[in-house]
């Protein structure tokens, strides 16, 4: 996989704190997934291609099931497509 870049999230349902109403805290865990930058194999969604891990394995999407994770990110383009800030601004 040299060349590549693999960015992973986890995912958590949202859930107030139990002493701090105001607070939104991760509940319980519902999915990770992933992008993978390929920009052969994914020119069409702007070179990354998106899945989940299904236990120890990474299903990636297929351009269907891709669709709605591109438009999400395609906000994004100018910064290729990935929602990140630098650590030091």
């Amino acid at each position: 996989m040299a060349g590549r870049s693999i960015i992973a999230k986890i995912k958590w349902a949202e859930r107030k704190h139990p002493n701090w109403e105001q607070a939104s805290v991760p509940g319980e865990f519902t999915a990770a997934e992933a992008m993978v930058k390929d920009s052969k194999k994914y020119a069409e969604t702007g070179g990354w291609g998106f899945g989940i891990w299904e236990g120890k394995t990474l299903k990636m999407y297929d351009k269907e099931q891709s669709a709605p994770c591109f438009a999400c990110h395609s906000p994004m383009k100018h910064a290729d497509y990935v929602y990140t800030l630098p650590n030091l601004q």
